[in-house]
């Protein structure tokens, strides 16, 4: 297990965003969260990635816990190549500047994306920027990738691209909980979740959780 919560609610205002949410991520699990806006799925990730607080529950976590984010408005330095910006997350990691670089450059060919280490980040798509930051995350060794709605403005294509490397981070072994409305990319996750008034629940086919 790398996370989990217990029973957790959180009150905005005088209304009830997350109503005793219950919620488990293991190693190398890819889980969507859907539902409509505004029904919590943000406030939900910053829980998860303990950068929110909450009224009322548990959150119990693996000592250590490397979480990495991705989101509609990932931040590169547009003027560092793909490389770069890869290579820059494995400084945390204590690593000369030739070791992040090799390691950079192995998880670019790992992800297929090996072609975008030489342009700089001003001149890549938004796509290829999303499947930078899924690298960039995978070289800092996080534990666990939290994306909030990465794929809202991709066409299909890079859509598509940005999925397959999540679900190649998650098979080796890094949990990644996904918010997102578009069915297709639900469809590629080991569960889908919806939140909905406040509760969380599972089961059903993937049109009737989004």
């Amino acid at each position: 297990m790398l996370i989990s919560l217990d029973q957790v609610s959180i009150m905005l205002g005088r209304r009830l965003v997350l109503d005793e949410v219950t919620f488990r991520l293991d190693d190398g699990e890819l889980v969507a969260l859907a539902g409509p806006s505004g029904s919590g799925k943000s406030t939900l990730l910053s829980i998860i990635g303990g950068v929110r607080p909450f009224d009322s529950g548990r959150r119990l976590v693996d000592d250590g816990l490397d979480i990495a984010w991705i989101t509609q408005t990932t931040v590169l330095f547009p003027t560092r190549t793909g490389l770069d910006n890869v290579a820059i997350a494995g400084f945390g990691r204590h690593r000369s500047v030739r070791s992040a670089r090799n390691a950079a450059a192995e998880v670019l060919e790992q992800l297929g994306i090996a072609h975008l280490a030489a342009a700089r980040a001003a001149d890549l798509s938004g796509g290829e920027q999303q499947r930078v930051a899924v690298a960039r995350a995978l070289v800092a060794q996080a534990d666990m990738i939290l994306a909030d709605e990465p794929t809202a403005s991709l066409d299909e294509q890079s859509r598509d691209h940005l999925v397959q490397s999540l679900q190649a981070v998650a098979a080796q072994g890094v949990g990644v909980v996904i918010a997102t409305h578009d069915a297709a990319v639900a469809a590629r996750a080991d569960r889908v979740l919806r939140l909905e008034g406040g509760r969380l629940r599972s089961g059903g086919s993937i049109g009737s959780l989004l």
